[in-house]
């Protein structure tokens, strides 16, 4: 099971998910994205300082949802990765690809 938390931060929709990552749960966080990307010049950040565990489905959900984006003009950001989920970005090199942030408190 996740949960997601929405709230405001500087002009951007801050979507903290609390649990892991994975082939059950990236549906319900795709969702929540393709829904905030429908609008215009959107930008959403991911705060995962509770997510523990990514999965290839997690990473592909992000891209999508950086994608989709990207075409309305809108942004994507990642904040308060742990040193694992961190690792997989990394690993998958995607690290470069998504703009990361230690926290939500760093988006302007």
């Amino acid at each position: 099971m996740i949960k997601i938390d929405v709230s405001e931060k500087n002009g951007w929709a801050v979507l903290a998910v609390d649990g892991q990552i994975d082939l059950h749960t990236s549906p319900d966080i795709r969702k929540e994205l393709a829904g905030r990307a429908k609008a215009k010049k959107a930008r959403i950040a991911i705060d995962l300082t509770r997510v523990s565990y990514i999965d290839s489905s997690g990473l592909a959900t992000f891209i999508e949802a950086m994608q989709k984006l990207k075409k309305g003009g809108g942004e994507i950001a990642l904040c308060g990765l742990s040193e694992s989920v961190r690792h997989v970005f990394e690993v998958a090199r995607l690290d470069s690809i998504f703009a990361i942030h230690a926290s939500s408190d760093d988006l302007k």
